[in-house]
């Protein structure tokens, strides 16, 4: 369960620590954390990177309302489990700890209130990107069968006269544009782009407007990460 390429444990921490992982999986890594030094400081290296992002968002609770606005979002048959999910996500120490109220909804908001795309059938993947500037997560994405949603996770200024544009590096490939990211945006990805085992990587670079003319970063690159196929 616990990798040993640094990379992959690296991506398991930050998933542990925003309370992504099923409640099998995240029993694995708390069961693994006190005889595994290296998960250990990874996953003090996440709460740490992480914890900025709490001045982003302001403490406040969640309306009355907001569980039953996540619930006429999912099917019918689906709210029991999701219930049960909620539960589970909501008594685990390691990202409720450092959260406020009000960064938990967006948490919850980012993870549920997903378009349908991203509800359907196919293989799961996700990525946490940081700042090349200074290695603070920026974004995360969450993919769908071939389809990417990219999600800010603080305040993103881009001048008016610039567009941030998503890449998919695949196993060492050249980059390939998945689409200029804008709120709500979810870009497909063709199929072939994801297939195989190779490693999957994730930037953002900032272009032109209606992005890069050339089918190639222009700008520089501002955000990366690996992006993982979820179980």
């Amino acid at each position: 369960m616990i990798p040993d390429d640094f990379e992959e444990l690296d991506l398991l921490a930050g998933e542990y620590v925003l309370g992504t992982l099923n409640a099998q999986q995240a029993k694995a890594v708390a069961d693994a954390l006190p005889g595994h030094g290296a998960l250990r400081h990874a996953v003090a290296d996440w709460e740490r990177r992480l914890a900025p992002l709490l001045a982003a968002v302001p403490a406040v609770a969640p309306p009355a309302t907001l569980w039953r606005r996540i619930e006429a979002q999912l099917p019918p048959a689906a709210v029991p489990g999701w219930r049960a999910w909620l539960r589970r996500q909501w008594n685990a120490p390691p990202v409720w700890r450092w959260m406020t109220a009000g960064a938990a909804a967006a948490l919850l908001t980012v993870t549920l209130l997903v378009p349908a795309a991203l509800r359907g059938d196919g293989p799961r993947y996700m990525a946490l990107l940081t700042a090349a500037s200074d290695g603070r997560v920026g974004w995360l994405v969450e993919g769908r069968g071939r389809w990417l949603e990219p999600v800010a996770l603080a305040g993103v200024t881009t001048p008016a006269d610039r567009d941030l544009e998503l890449w998919l590096i695949a196993d060492g490939a050249p980059p390939r544009a998945v689409g200029v990211i804008a709120p709500g945006r979810v870009l497909p990805v063709a199929d072939k782009a994801l297939a195989g085992s190779g490693k999957l990587v994730l930037a953002i670079s900032l272009e032109p407007k209606g992005g890069s003319p050339t089918g190639a970063p222009t700008g520089p690159v501002l955000y990366s990460g690996a992006m993982r196929r979820l179980p």
